[in-house]
């Protein structure tokens, strides 16, 4: 729920006709939906994106929301300390990356999303980033099923540590935060009971499978060293976590 006034509101009793239909509105909701299915790698199994190319379409998004925003929009709009300090460590990691063609492919492409949802959620606000939020969450569950049609054989795998569905996901473990942030939105933001229990039973199956995959990677010989190098700068410059992130 929203605070709405002098009582809560449901997500859903706001009305059609009460949203502002202003083409910067329109314009920044499809580039923060980009930014978030991006985020989650919604897609990557379906139609691999090079950093480039989403940049390019990313930010005339961006360039156009801010021109055609109501003046004095961008006022309201501050920069979160933690979000600095976050993009600062990013940047200096630079320094001591054993890969830096793939630092600046795969930064270009995530700070790029970074700006966009700070940005973006701050003019929208609150009730419209809820809503955003949750479109992008039902695109990406609908891109799942839609992976598991075209291409059956990369969205569900048979063998591996980590066997079962994962759409257009490249592992289940990139799918899984997707599913459980569209549920906890769900649930905290919807008052419908039918919509809740359609995403019980996704969430739930991508809460065991995370763990699954957990649990086997650490089960297997290469699994403490694998877990404990994922955060390191040379692990990242290594493997591309995206098909074509290394490429411009």
């Amino acid at each position: 729920m929203i605070a709405g006034g002098r009582r809560e509101l449901w997500l859903d009793e706001v009305s059609a006709r009460a949203r502002p239909r202003d083409l910067w509105l329109q314009v920044a909701v499809i580039s923060l939906t980009l930014a978030l299915l991006d985020g989650y790698g919604a897609y990557d199994q379906l139609f691999p994106v090079t950093p480039m190319k989403y940049v390019l379409v990313q930010l005339p998004l961006l360039t156009t929301t801010f021109i055609l925003c109501p003046r004095g929009s961008m006022n309201r709009v501050f920069l979160p300390l933690a979000s600095v300090l976050f993009v600062g460590w990013w940047i200096a990691s630079y320094l001591w990356d054993a890969n830096r063609a793939g630092w600046i492919s795969a930064s270009l492409r995530d700070l790029t999303t970074v700006v966009a949802i700070v940005v973006l959620s701050q003019l929208l606000g609150t009730a419209e980033f809820i809503r955003v939020l949750l479109r992008s969450g039902y695109i990406a569950i609908g891109l799942i099923l839609v992976a598991l049609l075209v291409q059956p054989g990369l969205a569900y795998s048979v063998g591996g540590p980590a066997p079962g569905l994962h759409g257009g996901f490249v592992h289940k473990n990139a799918m899984a935060p997707c599913l459980l942030v569209t549920a906890a939105i769900v649930l905290c933001f919807q008052n419908r009971i039918f919509v809740k229990s359609l995403n019980f039973g996704p969430a739930t199956a991508a809460k065991r499978g995370w763990s699954k995959a957990i649990s086997a990677r650490s089960a297997s010989p290469a699994g403490p060293s694998v877990i404990s190098n994922e955060g390191s700068p040379a692990m990242a410059a290594s493997e591309s976590t995206r098909p074509g992130d290394l490429q411009t």
